[in-house]
């Protein structure tokens, strides 16, 4: 098998003068012969590193939204442009109202909802032998998640985020577990308590003000499940360098135009 590649089609940081970067995350993935597409950013710029890398997004097979937030999900109508075939994989709850604490929308375009192009995901959903998606929702939390200060409108009422709209893309292949998780909100220590990765690829929803103690916990505790992380997006630059400390070669940074072999 030809090696799993990830190309960082858009992350905050560049990885270079010729890649835009943004509050965002997208990511390319090459595995078992087939193209993946994970997340889209907040509009057409992760096209413009894909150019840069020499990807061709009509090729995806499959877009995965991880969950319905504008940093992740509001390139979904770029990409529709962009690739005439594949499905977007969303959950329905994706496309509830978003909001954060001070209540502004982070949500998605119902605009973007284009039924032809959208394949409803279930608690897990299988894209092919070895790739599936699943939300974990329901599994107890053993650790803390990343939901706090952030909203979701539900009929009149605005409820704290459960992050059912969350899902894990999982390949599996030569024995190896890799898992993709946008932004972790979940809490990364529960995913990786979940899923067992042997890769973890996504955002920890650690930023700059996060305790100490808890950048503390999450390093040595993903130490102790074992795999190596690949983080980006929303794990802040002063959580990475603690996380970095801790984890030693167990951590590695993804940023707009990365490749990477997993």
């Amino acid at each position: 098998h030809s090696p799993m590649r990830v190309y960082t089609l858009m992350e905050n940081q560049p990885a270079g003068p010729g890649y835009v970067a943004e509050h965002g995350l997208s990511l390319y993935v090459q595995a078992g012969g087939r193209a993946l597409l994970v997340d889209m950013g907040q509009g057409d710029g992760f096209l413009r590193n894909a150019a840069a890398l020499g990807v061709d997004i009509s090729q995806v097979e499959a877009a995965i939204l991880t969950h319905g937030h504008y940093d992740h999900g509001g390139g979904l109508g770029a990409f529709y442009g962009a690739n005439q075939r594949a499905k977007a994989y969303i959950r329905r709850e994706a496309f509830a109202p978003h909001y954060r604490a001070d209540g502004g929308y982070i949500g998605l375009d119902p605009a973007y909802i284009w039924p032809s192009r959208i394949c409803w995901t279930e608690d897990v959903t299988n894209l092919w032998p070895g790739a599936y998606l699943c939300t974990c929702n329901g599994r107890p939390m053993a650790y803390g998640g990343a939901t706090e200060g952030m909203y979701t409108q539900m009929g009149r009422e605005r409820q704290p985020d459960d992050f059912s709209h969350e899902q894990y893309l999982v390949l599996e292949e030569g024995g190896r577990r890799v898992v993709f998780s946008g932004c972790s909100h979940k809490g990364v220590c529960n995913i990786a308590a979940w899923l067992r990765p042997d890769v973890l690829i996504g955002g920890f929803h650690l930023r700059e003000d996060a305790a100490p103690a808890l950048v503390e916990q999450v390093g040595r505790r993903l130490l102790e499940l074992g795999g190596i992380y690949y983080t980006c997006h929303c794990t802040s630059q002063g959580a990475y360098a603690r996380l970095s400390e801790i984890m030693g070669e167990k951590l590695r940074r993804l940023r707009a135009g990365d490749v990477a072999e997993i």
